[in-house]
């Protein structure tokens, strides 16, 4: 996705997630709070995000007032609500493992050749 702000657009990466992604995953936040399951019932209807510790620190130079700011993410803007805690990444790790396992099964089908 596009994370413009003061007239520069970079790329990002991020999820679209439900009221409930941070609650199931046992995580609290570092600032602010997380989306709600009532805010999750009319799609589009809470314009709301949550940065990264990263991006929060890198992007954002640790903004501590962050939390009510608006930021444009592909044209449209959300209000930021939370700072995700610090080593957080989402559920990446279960695609890392699965494009890994992948990669492993490729190694030991293929061919090897001999010199």
């Amino acid at each position: 996705m596009s994370l413009s702000r003061e007239g520069n657009s970079e790329r990002v990466w991020g999820y679209i997630v439900s009221g409930n992604y941070f609650d199931v995953l046992g995580v609290h936040p570092a600032a602010g709070r997380f989306f709600t399951e009532e805010e999750d019932r009319v799609a589009g209807a809470s314009p709301f995000a949550v940065v990264s510790y990263t991006s929060w620190k890198q992007r954002f130079s640790g903004d501590p007032n962050i939390v009510g700011k608006e930021i444009t993410l592909n044209s449209q803007r959300f209000t930021v609500v939370a700072v995700a805690p610090e080593g957080f990444i989402g559920t990446v790790l279960i695609f890392l493992t699965f494009v890994r396992r992948i990669l492993d099964l490729e190694r030991l089908t293929k061919p090897k050749l001999a010199v």
